[in-house]
């Protein structure tokens, strides 16, 4: 099977599944420590996650992340729910 590329980076077009839940829980406004409690992984899992996905959308930031993701439809408008 081969992967998805974004046809103006070469680069995986599409996050994996995990990398689409925490997409959606940044968009909510989450910190890794909160990302990290909703999902059952450590912090640090959740801090590499987010670099990878930096990485791959060339995003300056987790704010910019998000955008990129929602400009390419990649996520869509709903915010994900955080547990405190």
């Amino acid at each position: 099977m081969m992967e998805e590329r974004c046809p103006w980076c070469g680069k995986l077009a599409i996050p994996t599944p995990r990398q689409m839940q925490i997409l959606q829980l940044l968009k909510g406004g989450a910190t890794n420590d909160q990302i990290a409690r909703a999902l059952y992984i450590s912090p640090s899992t959740v801090k590499n996650h987010v670099a990878s996905l930096m990485i791959n959308l060339e995003a300056e930031n987790r704010t910019h992340a998000v955008s990129i993701a929602m400009e390419r439809g990649i996520i869509g408008g709903n915010h994900a729910t955080v547990v405190s």
